[in-house]
């Protein structure tokens, strides 16, 4: 498995995974020049007796856009660019331009302390896309080893919840 790790324009980060070696050179685009600058915070919710985000960045976020404007699709007019490179890569994760959470811990208030009214920001969230090529007609997916593996309880009728994780790693023990 080959990796390779590009930055955005805007700053976040691009990671091109292939079966064959990424040829250098290849650019990472992004549908957003500007620096992402999430504005999100944590207010605590004393009825639900948890932490609440708010995040009005995602006002503006992509939402149903016309085909010709897909920003997870390939681009292929750099007047036009959305997520993805044109490129031999088949698994492509990146960040998301419109994160809510972070990868930093939720504040714990003390038992009897006074809640408090809001938290700051945290900083940088993991990637949270993971993409596999997969066929919904068969439930065939190319695992991360190249191997191909049958996934066909998606959702319904698990027997447990299903994640990513589940979903597209190889069985524990095969």
């Amino acid at each position: 498995m080959h990796k390779t790790h590009l930055t955005k324009p805007d700053g976040r980060s691009l990671w091109l995974y292939a079966h064959r070696p990424i040829p250098d050179g290849l650019i990472a685009p992004s549908p957003n020049a500007q620096p992402v600058t999430p504005s999100s915070h944590l207010r605590w919710h004393p009825l639900r007796g948890e932490w609440v985000a708010y995040a009005s960045h995602r006002q503006n976020r992509t939402f149903l856009p016309p085909p010709e404007w897909n920003p997870l699709a390939v681009m292929t007019d750099p007047a036009v660019p959305t997520e993805l490179p044109p490129g031999p890569w088949e698994v492509a994760v990146f960040e998301n331009l419109f994160p809510t959470l972070s990868g930093q811990a939720v504040p714990q208030l003390p038992p009897g302390s006074p809640p408090a009214e809001a938290a700051p920001p945290a900083g940088p969230a993991p990637p949270p896309i993971a993409a596999a090529e997969y066929d919904p007609n068969t439930g065939t997916y190319v695992g991360p080893d190249g191997q191909i593996y049958t996934q066909a309880n998606l959702a319904r009728g698990a027997a447990e919840e299903q994640t990513w994780q589940t979903m597209l790693l190889p069985p524990m023990g095969n």
